[in-house]
């Protein structure tokens, strides 16, 4: 491919529909004030998964006394075993299946929850964004994501949501929870300022528009 090529390269990237949060209840249901309230949304991957839950079981073999404080709630598709595992009660940490749900009750438990968790690696390729990264910036919540250094966790640190540790830093990991849990007990809930100038640049409505002005120069150039 020679230079000239590579200018006239464009991406669009996928975004979030804010019609689909406006269609929600205006009011906002916290969760309990004693409870960290984690939630997954969307495909959890078999590799992902693999490494997440050995992380936490690492990562909080030393610290009991924070397994109590912490719900971990996950919409969507997760591997057999790791559900088996949930419902028996098998893991260090109170997590809970939720299976799969209709899109905008998920987004309903995205709203009632403290932290959204972001979880990629594996094979996963560095410049894949996951949609429900852009749902889970324009909910405004704090957001944990487990990554590696990539595209996505790029993506996300401009949008003055997240806390990114890599998937293998447990005491990052540990860390993160903490302070999670600590601002979560000392204000009851959790306040950021997102950056929504750089988030509403994935309003699906500017990117559809984004879209036709691509199709429209190269219908000019043809």
């Amino acid at each position: 491919m020679s230079e000239n090529d590579k200018t006239k390269i464009r991406v669009v990237h996928n975004g979030f529909d804010s019609a689909d949060f406006r269609a929600l209840p205006p009011e906002e249901r916290y969760c309990d004030p004693g409870k960290l309230v984690i939630t997954h949304t969307g495909t959890l991957y078999a590799g992902v998964a693999r490494q997440f839950f050995l992380q936490t079981d690492r990562a909080f073999m030393e610290r009991e006394d924070l397994i109590g404080k912490l719900e971990m709630k996950f919409i969507g598709y997760v591997p057999e075993e790791y559900v088996r595992r949930m419902e028996a009660g098998d893991l260090r940490f109170s997590f809970t299946y939720l299976g799969y749900r209709k899109h905008l009750e998920t987004l309903k438990y995205m709203l009632e929850s403290d932290v959204l968790l972001l979880l990629m690696g594996g094979n996963q390729v560095d410049g894949w964004l996951p949609v429900k990264m852009f749902e889970y910036m324009y909910a405004g919540k704090p957001i944990l994501a487990v990554t590696k250094d990539n595209e996505a966790s790029r993506t996300i640190s401009r949008s003055n949501l997240a806390t990114i540790v890599h998937p293998q830093d447990d005491s990052g990991f540990v860390k993160a929870i903490e302070c999670l849990y600590a601002e979560k007990r000392e204000k009851g809930v959790l306040r950021r300022n997102p950056n929504w100038d750089f988030i509403g640049g994935f309003e699906r409505k500017k990117l559809a528009k984004e879209l036709a002005e691509i199709f429209e120069e190269v219908t000019d150039e043809a």
